[in-house]
């Protein structure tokens, strides 16, 4: 699912809001140059026109990163899914693993455990996130009500960047749909790269450091090794996919978290059967029919409450917003809507797809540890 719905309290930070085009940076700019340059047809390197040309057809390379990204991001929500559904007989499963902030904080409101609910909840970590506080640090952003970008964090130094991704699986996290996205290509790259020469690449010490992101499209440093996908390309297995859901679900949903689905193609089929892996969905994936159901069950669902926020955030939170929009969203808080509506009105609509940059790759592959670290550091310039 996507990022939060505070489309007044933090422009520069979320890239989608209701009627935004989902492939816009924060605060409507266009996609970062790493993402962009690929797919507006910019003059390409000569080294790159080859590979370019073939772009359609899917490379062992290619296959191989698209492979290992749908793999791990299927792992990852097969995990979610069974910490979900297990949780209320075993609550020692609400410990470790990835869960949508929401869903984390109705589960221990659900298992009564105060200590742990406002632990969280007088860190912000409902609004902006949490991954595991060895490894990594939230952003500072003074714009943010919180002071911290939403679902954004930073290695920590001295933490190798392997180790860092690895606890994601054997740690507790509050993330969303693309910052899952994020970690399964920054998984597929070192199962391509081996860890030695990716700690080396995404070191806290180098300039291009690990940086875990809800919003895909920001300037991390994995970007240079990933491009958008024209329009008119084919589906192919790997690539992020994101979906826009109901277009009101933000005036309901105030607080929510299902505004958009950012997902990885597992398997690209033929048209018309292609399946999606991605946080909150089924481990086992899902087509484009099963995708429109989830959007409906989020839009249907009774919007969660602001007590999930300490008293001073759920202020600073509701202050933003005009008067009339807070009675729109009461007045819609039973409203309910069928499947069959929602695909009248077109279902989840495919934005801008991203795929790795497969040239780059197998340039850091082929380089040395010093040479690899060059090249990442001038592309992410």
């Amino acid at each position: 699912m996507g990022f939060r719905n505070y489309k007044l309290i933090l422009p520069l930070t979320l890239a989608l809001v209701q009627g935004a085009a989902l492939a816009s940076t924060p605060g409507g700019a266009s996609a970062p140059k790493e993402l962009a340059g690929e797919a507006h047809a910019a003059p390409a390197p000569a080294n790159e026109g080859k590979e370019e040309k073939t772009e359609a057809a899917p490379t062992p390379l290619r296959e191989r990163l698209g492979e290992a990204a749908a793999n791990h991001l299927k792992a990852m929500a097969a995990d979610t899914e069974a910490r979900m559904a297990g949780y209320k007989e075993d609550v020692q499963k609400l410990k470790a693993g990835a869960f949508y902030p929401n869903a984390y904080a109705l589960a221990l409101q659900n298992k009564k455990n105060t200590a742990m609910f406002e632990w969280h909840r007088s860190r912000g970590n409902f609004f902006h996130g949490h991954a595991p506080v060895k490894n990594f640090s939230k952003v500072a952003d003074r714009r943010a009500t919180t002071g911290y970008a939403i679902m954004e964090f930073s290695l920590k130094s001295g933490i190798l960047p392997s180790t860092a991704l690895d606890s994601f699986s054997t740690e507790l996290s509050l993330l969303d749909c693309g910052a899952s996205v994020v970690i399964a290509f920054h998984q597929a790259l070192r199962s391509e790269l081996g860890s030695e020469k990716f700690d080396a690449l995404f070191s806290a010490a180098g300039p291009t450091p690990l940086r875990i992101a809800g919003n895909p499209y920001r300037h991390l440093p994995i970007n240079a090794l990933l491009r958008l996908v024209p329009d008119d390309a084919p589906l192919v297995r790997g690539q992020m996919v994101p979906f826009r859901g109901i277009p009101s679900y933000p005036e309901k949903h105030i607080n929510g978290e299902a505004t958009n689905f950012n997902v990885i193609c597992s398997d690209a089929g033929t048209p018309g059967s292609e399946r999606f892996v991605g946080l909150g969905l089924s481990g086992e994936g899902v087509d484009l029919g099963g995708l429109n159901q989830v959007f409906v069950d989020e839009y249907n669902a009774a919007p969660i409450g602001w007590e999930i926020f300490d008293s001073k955030l759920a202020g600073s939170v509701k202050a933003t917003y005009p008067a009339s929009y807070l009675l729109q969203a009461q007045a819609l808080a039973t409203h309910q809507i069928t499947r069959g509506e929602f695909e009248k009105l077109g279902g989840a609509r495919m934005a801008e797809r991203i795929e790795f940059r497969c040239e780059r790759v197998a340039d850091l592959a082929a380089a040395s540890i010093p040479e690899a670290c060059a090249l990442l550091a001038g592309w992410h310039r």
